[in-house]
């Protein structure tokens, strides 16, 4: 197949999964491309995205903005349909909200004989707490518009995908969990840090809840912890400030380093408000380190209440959550063994790929998850 991936939020967990995919796609003899725009502070460097995205896998970066703009909106669904028409792929994959509606206007506009299409939003828009309410309606439009031109939606987690049937009336829903390259896991076990460390990974924005973390903080002073939030974003300064110093930031590092440091820490949080399926979070479980994370849309399915973590109704349970871990390390090594297990068994790289070739070749009863 020649499949064609388009995405607008080049960033974060969205490249992780884009790189396995079109990876594996690639070595399976597929043509892949990928279309993206670049965001400032947020799509890797050149350099970076040459590894995560190697020959013979092109990458083609277009014009796409993250805003509303009507005059940009509409030059980049004439350069898609223009592109999409050229290349003639065989299945196009629509990665990001913006991406979605543009690339959804672009083939509907292409005419017929059109290419099978498949939309997955890595976090939908609706579930934005940081906009107004005349906004969140606007996203909301905007969805169901995309529902309407009848793209395959596809879900990273069942949360997502629920919220996807019911909020937005999608028709054709599946769910294919994220997965990861257990490769790149270092040896080292779990809880050996040199400190107490208790760390959250992801960027300081709003959807993260940053200065949840930095409450914890500074409310299990008396452990003796070292908490740490990696990656950097607008609110990075409310870690520090919020926490009193509590809080050590570090705003950037390889994945591979990042992957290495999360490997040692004793308890990962995770404080966001909505997610799709946290990448980060899974690299967390499967390096056996038991995960605290508030009760949100894609964070709710990756963590097993008392199993392998603990899901927290309100920012309240938090604190009394990673005291447990930190406090009994009974429970903390039996809560990571299980979680290292079950994310093996669950968050295959390989199992997403074959999963997501599956239905794009039109086998959809064997490639829900």
């Amino acid at each position: 197949m020649k499949i064609l991936h388009i995405t607008e939020a080049l960033g974060g967990g969205v490249v992780s999964v884009l790189s396995q995919l079109a990876q594996a796609q690639a070595k399976d003899g597929h043509e892949v491309i990928l279309l993206y725009s670049i965001r400032a502070n947020i799509t890797p460097s050149e350099s970076e995205l040459a590894v995560d995205f190697p020959e013979p896998v092109q990458r083609i970066p277009i014009e796409m903005v993250t805003s509303i703009s009507p005059a940009k909106d509409v030059r980049a669904i004439i350069m898609l349909r223009r592109m999409i028409r050229l290349m003639k792929p065989d299945v196009v994959h629509l990665h990001s909200s913006k991406a979605g509606v543009l690339g959804g206007l672009a083939i509907t506009l292409l005419g017929s004989p059109k290419p099978r299409y498949f939309y997955s939003p890595h976090g939908l828009s609706v579930l934005k707490q940081d906009v107004g309410n005349g906004m969140r309606l606007l996203y909301l439009m905007a969805e169901k518009f995309g529902a309407m031109l009848g793209s395959t939606f596809v879900a990273c987690s069942q949360s997502e995908a629920e919220v996807a049937r019911t909020v937005i009336g999608h028709r054709k829903v599946f769910c294919i969990e994220n997965g990861m390259d257990f490769s790149m896991l270092p040896a080292q076990a779990s809880g050996t840090a040199a400190t107490r460390e208790v760390i959250a990974v992801g960027r300081a924005t709003y959807q993260k809840g940053p200065w949840r973390f930095a409450e914890l903080a500074v409310a299990l002073r008396d452990c003796d912890a070292h908490f740490i939030w990696i990656g950097s974003g607008e609110l990075e300064h409310e870690l520090v400030a919020k926490s009193d110093g509590a809080v050590e930031v570090k705003t950037w590092m390889p994945r591979r380093n990042v992957i290495e440091r999360v490997s040692r820490a004793y308890v990962f949080v995770m404080t966001s408000l909505w997610e799709g399926m946290p990448v980060a979070l899974i690299e967390a479980q499967a390096c056996g380190v038991p995960a605290v994370v508030m009760d949100a849309v894609g964070t709710r399915d990756v963590v097993q209440h008392g199993v392998t973590g603990f899901v927290c109704k309100s920012a309240a349970e938090l604190e009394p959550s990673v005291r447990k871990l930190l406090e009994c390390p009974e429970l903390r090594n039996k809560m990571g063994a299980k979680a290292k297990e079950q994310a093996f068994a669950r968050f295959n790289s390989e199992r997403m790929h074959r999963g997501m070739l599956k239905l794009y070749s039109g086998c959809e009863d064997m490639a829900n998850h």
